[in-house]
C-alpha cells in the first residue's frame, strides 16, 4: 500500500499544483524520496509508482533511473488490511543484516523471471516467480496468521500472495476469482480475531492526479 509514500506524494503533488506546477514529475520524485526517507528509509519503491502510475522498476537512486514495465491487463490485485498497526521502523529492524548467497540467487532469479513474465505475458512463469526467501520470512511473524492467510489465498486461486511492504496489508495476484480470494483472506484473518478491509483493483496506469 505504501502509505508513507502516498502521503508524501499527495503533499508534494498538491503543493506543486497550487504553485502552478513549477516542478516536473521527475523532480517531484526526488522531493518525495527525501520526504519519505524521514520515516521509512531512502527509496523510490513507493513514491515513484504512486506519482507516475503503472508498474515500475527502480534500477538506481543515484542517478535516479526508473524503468516502466508492461502491464498484464488480466492481472488483478487483492489487498487485505487487518485492523492492526505495524511500525515501519520495527519492520525494517527485522530485516537481516546479511543475506545468504543461496537466498540472494533465489530472489535475483525470481526478479529476473518476473520481469520476463511481464514482457512475455506468461502468467505461469509469473506465478512461479512470486516467492521470497529474504523479506517475507523475516517479517511474517508480525502479522498474526499470515501463513494461514497466504495459504487461503492460494487455495482460493491466487497466483501468489505476500506482505505489502512492512505490512500489515497482505496482497494477492489474481487472473480470476479475485472476489473469492478476498473473501478467503478476510475469513482467515477473522479466524485470528482480526477484522479487515479489502480492495480489489487492477494496476492503475495513472498516478497522482487532480480530481475536480
Amino acid at each position: 500500500m505504501g502509505s508513507s509514500g502516498a502521503s508524501a506524494v499527495a503533499a508534494a503533488f498538491g503543493v506543486n499544483q497550487l504553485l502552478g506546477k513549477p516542478l516536473s514529475n521527475h523532480q517531484l520524485i526526488e522531493v518525495c524520496i527525501e520526504v519519505e526517507a524521514r520515516v521509512s528509509g531512502r527509496h523510490a519503491d513507493n513514491v515513484a509508482p504512486c506519482l507516475l502510475g503503472g508498474l515500475l522498476l527502480i534500477r538506481s537512486l543515484s542517478p535516479l533511473d526508473i524503468i516502466s514495465l508492461p502491464i498484464l491487463k488480466k492481472l488483478t490485485f487483492v489487498v487485505v488490511t487487518p485492523k492492526m498497526e505495524i511500525a515501519t521502523k520495527a519492520a525494517r529492524d527485522m530485516l537481516p543484516k546479511t543475506i545468504p548467497l543461496k537466498s540472494m540467487v533465489h530472489n535475483s532469479g525470481n526478479l529476473a523471471s518476473m520481469i520476463a513474465a511481464f514482457h512475455s505475458g506468461d502468467f505461469e512463469l509469473l506465478a512461479r516467480s512470486l516467492t521470497d526467501e529474504v523479506v517475507e520470512p523475516a517479517r511474517a511473524h508480525l502479522i498474526p496468521g499470515f501463513h494461514k492467510v497466504k495459504a487461503s489465498a492460494l487455495e482460493a486461486g491466487a497466483m501468489g500472495c505476500s506482505m505489502s511492504g512492512s505490512g500489515p496489508s497482505v496482497f494477492a495476484l489474481c487472473i480470476e476469482n479475485a472476489s473469492l480470494v478476498a473473501r478467503a483472506m478476510t475469513k482467515a484473518f477473522l479466524n485470528e480475531n482480526l477484522k479487515s478491509q479489502k480492495i480489489i483493483s487492477p494496476i492503475s496506469l495513472v498516478g497522482a492526479r487532480e480530481i475536480l
